[in-house]
């Protein structure tokens, strides 16, 4: 605790030291401290500090970069966002400026000198009535502040409203709040036409003309009334809200903050201009424009839920969960309240806290198919499957007509191989378009039998424009020579088999050629894979607390030329990231076997087996294709000593045939197959790795029903990988599956010397298996029929001599074969890159 003190006590001192200088005017010997103070405990104060002195020093962009870290450290910095908003007008970056110095409006909005600051930035726009209401107001509160006073006499002369301006028909106002906005209308034209000055008049004009659907008339009204008294909120958010109805956000965003201007205490002003960035994609934005609601006192609940939903967008989940914690105790029984902090505590892994919420507005709403869905999602991601089932199939009665519950549904009961009813499930989903299971994750839909890969492609476009969408931001072009920069985005960067995969490929990287980054958007971990990713990179980031726009600005401010998504659809996905188009030239590899259906998605690595260019037309990407297999590997991936049968929990005797992958790949189409293969090799045993009791009860039950003794399953626990790899090689047979097959277990099982029989499908989740074993040099045991397939598995388990051949060959090639020839393939791998990055130079 002492160290920790003392550390503490050394970056206070030489921040202290560093005030010292400054405030005399020695800049760079004030730096020098400040960098010691922020070297020694980074924080909001030492960042502001060393801003401030780069300032001095007229090193601008150094200066703006400490100033954005204060904020990151604080938001609430008042200091500092006016000081910032200062930089940001001197540098004529007004509608920056604009934006600082209005949240700091919001966070104080009697502070003299946020509303000077603010008054000095209309001032530069040339909006000199509202500079003139703003360095008013700062007067009244400060009035010896000689810079108000002095910037007060250089305004023009200030217009004087109409004598009339505030009067109003009551009578008109009454129809009004009754809702009767045609009768207040005919009542206001006559009263307006004897008292052209009213802005009052003008401005309900407005607003009711608005609530009509006539937003193109409303505008002259209420441009009329801000003529007459131009320091009035009410006109200016009704032009913001008019200029947005028909479809003009640069002047709907103009008003609304000339709004806030006029009035920070305008809630419906900041919610509009939240929804009119959120509209625009820009997520920071939004959250920033409502970060006042999170200090308002009293609390404003409106602006409090939108703000938690802001903070959920950006990352700032913490912020979130205070947010919709202060909501919780205005109203201790919203329904609201617990769905959005289930939703929150979910995104952020806190599961218990997660099911806990959803419980209580399933308790308040018992009728909603929402909230069930959201504690089936809950227990599914905790691997609580029986009760995930039980929530989906309620969701599911409540709402027959979502796909989405039907999916989710489906894909639980597949993994806990509960399979009544199941093919019915299959058969509504293969049967729908892409717009019907518009609402469905598309990596929900892999594993259903029968879906064409058109729709599969289809359905992943709706999705990115639904959740990932195009922000169209503007960014370099990829360098056309000299040392490239690589990112590669995962949230799996630790014990994780798509690490176990890649680890190696990072490791063999040209490092003369290419500088590597790792962008860590998962936990931050301790185990032997990441220490070794850690290694393997140039630089490795984290970015798990960023929003999708602020990783996205950092990854394109480190110059990255191709950015690898490594995640895709799959849980955690970071692919928002990819919407702000960070990087000149971005991949979609390895994790998620499909397309990303996304316009900034320039390609997808495949090779000749698993994306034959006769099915290119399956990826809205670019399909990139290696000469081997898409899939790297680790060739320091453990092969131990194999245990024995008996410690394996496996009889002394008899062919083993073996299924690794997770339990919602299997079918029943598929398992009947497994049970005719065990029935046509007597002795046979089925190999299955699952832990789950109700997964076991469910198989034997299933094996029963098709005439197998169920002991013929023997279920494999779930070990750690060493201990797995090293009981992998006592399988004769690796039986796969089918639409889903094998990916990383279809490597595993070749490197631990096991053969497998694959039955090769259509879409690229179903090809996998295929590609692995051809890159082996046994495309021998890959088949094109059920009936091929299980011939194939019962013919190797009968004629021990052919079993023992296609051993020992996949044994002699193991360590040659392209399959496992990391150095190969990472060689091909960066050609795609350079050829990549020559060819965009070329379209440039």
């Amino acid at each position: 605790m002492s160290n920790l003190f003392d550390t503490l006590t050394a970056a206070q001192q030489a921040l202290a030291d560093g005030n010292i200088f400054y405030n005399a005017g020695q800049f760079s010997r004030a730096k020098q401290y400040f960098d010691r103070a922020h070297l020694l405990g980074a924080s909001a104060k030492t960042a502001y500090s060393l801003a401030l002195v780069h300032g001095s020093m007229g090193q601008v962009p150094k200066s703006t970069d400490y100033y954005e870290a204060a904020l990151r450290l604080d938001p609430f910095f008042l200091e500092a966002r006016v000081n910032y908003g200062s930089v940001l007008r001197d540098r004529a970056n007004f509608d920056a400026a604009r934006k600082q110095h209005t949240i700091a409006l919001g966070l104080a909005p009697a502070h003299p000198v946020a509303q000077l600051n603010l008054g000095l930035t209309y001032v530069r726009r040339r909006n000199f009535p509202i500079a003139r209401h703003l360095i008013e107001a700062a007067l009244a509160q400060a009035p010896d502040l000689k810079l108000a006073t002095q910037a007060l006499a250089k305004l023009p002369p200030a217009v004087v409203p109409h004598p009339d301006w505030s009067l109003a028909d009551h009578a008109a106002l009454g129809e009004i709040g009754a809702g009767r906005d045609d009768a207040a209308i005919a009542r206001l034209a006559p009263f307006l036409a004897q008292h052209p000055g009213s802005a009052l008049g003008w401005t309900d004009y407005g607003a009711a003309l608005i609530r009509l659907g006539r937003a193109a008339e409303a505008i002259p009204a209420l441009e009329r009334s801000r003529d007459i008294k131009p320091d009035q909120a009410p006109a200016y958010h009704n032009l913001g809200s008019a200029w947005m109805t028909v479809g003009d956000e640069a002047k709907a965003c103009e008003n609304y903050f000339l709004a806030i201007a006029c009035d920070p205490t305008l809630v419906e002003s900041w919610l509009s201009l939240s929804d009119l960035f959120t509209v625009r994609g820009a997520h920071f934005d939004a959250w920033e424009i409502l970060l006042p609601s999170a200090r308002t006192n009293p609390p404003n609940v409106k602006l409090l839920i939108a703000f938690a939903e802001c903070s959920r967008k950006i990352q700032r989940r913490d912020m979130a969960l205070e947010a919709m914690k202060n909501v919780g105790s205005l109203l201790p029984d919203s329904f609201v309240v617990h769905n959005n902090n289930g939703t929150f505590h979910l995104e952020n892994g806190s599961l218990a806290e997660a099911t806990a919420s959803f419980e209580k507005a399933a308790a308040i709403e018992p009728g909603s198919a929402m909230v069930a869905g959201n504690l089936g999602a809950s227990y599914e991601i905790a691997q609580r499957y029986d009760e995930a089932l039980a929530q989906y199939e309620r969701a599911s009665a409540l709402d027959p007509d979502n796909l989405a519950f039907v999916t989710r549904r489906m894909h639980v009961a597949q993994h806990l191989c509960a399979w009544e009813g199941i093919e019915a499930l299959f058969a509504r989903v293969a049967a729908a378009s892409a717009l019907d299971l518009a609402e469905v994750q598309p990596f929900g839909i892999l594993s259903v039998p029968g879906v064409d890969g058109v729709v599969h492609r289809d359905l992943a476009t709706l999705h990115a424009r639904r959740h990932f969408p195009d922000h169209r931001v503007e960014r370099r072009h990829a360098k056309s020579s000299g040392r490239y920069r690589i990112g590669y985005l995962s949230s799996d960067f630790h014990d994780h088999p798509t690490t176990w995969l890649m680890i190696e490929l990072l490791e063999l990287h040209d490092r003369s050629r290419f500088e590597i980054f790792a962008y860590s958007a998962g936990p931050s971990t301790s185990d032997p894979i990441r220490d070794r990713i850690r290694k393997a990179c140039d630089r490795f980031v984290e970015i798990r607390a960023l929003s999708d726009q602020r990783a996205a600005d950092l990854i394109a401010g480190d110059g990255i030329d191709i950015l690898v998504d490594v995640k895709g659809y799959t849980l955690h996905t970071r692919s928002g990231i990819l919407g702000y188009r960070p990087a000149p030239i971005q991949i979609n590899y390895l994790a998620y076997p499909g397309t990303m259906g996304s316009p900034y998605v320039d390609y997808i690595i495949g090779d000749p087996i698993v994306t034959p260019p006769a099915l290119d037309h399956h990826y809205t990407e670019t399909v990139l294709r290696l000469p081997h297999c898409y899939q790297p590997n680790d060739r320091r991936r453990p092969r131990p000593v194999a245990p024995t049968r008996a410690k394996a929990g496996l009889p002394a005797r008899g062919f083993v045939f073996c299924s690794f992958n997770n339990a919602y790949k299997v079918t029943p189409e598929v398992f009947s197959s497994w049970c005719r293969i065990l029935a046509a090799v007597p002795d046979s045993v089925l190999w299955f790795l699952s832990g789950n009791p109700r997964v076991m009860d469910n198989l034997r039950a299933e094996a029963a029903r098709r005439g197998v003794d169920p002991d013929r399953l023997v279920f494999a626990p779930r070990l750690s990988f060493a201990d797995h790899m090293a009981r992998y090689q006592l399988a004769d047979l690796v039986l796969d599956t089918f639409p889903v097959a094998a990916h990383t277990t279809a490597s595993d099982a070749l490197w631990c010397g096991v053969p497998l029989v694959t039955l090769i499908g259509e879409i690229f989740a179903s090809r996998v298996a295929a590609s692995v074993l051809t890159a082996a040099g046994m495309g021998e045991l890959v088949t094109g029929s059920l009936p091929e397939y299980e011939a194939l598995a019962i013919a190797l388990a009968s004629d021990p001599e052919r079993h023992a051949d296609v051993k020992h060959r996949l044994e002699a090639a193991r360590m040659v074969c392209p399959l496992f020839d990391t150095p190969r393939y990472t060689a091909d791998l960066e050609k795609l890159y350079v050829d990549c990055i020559a060819g965009r130079a070329r379209r440039a």
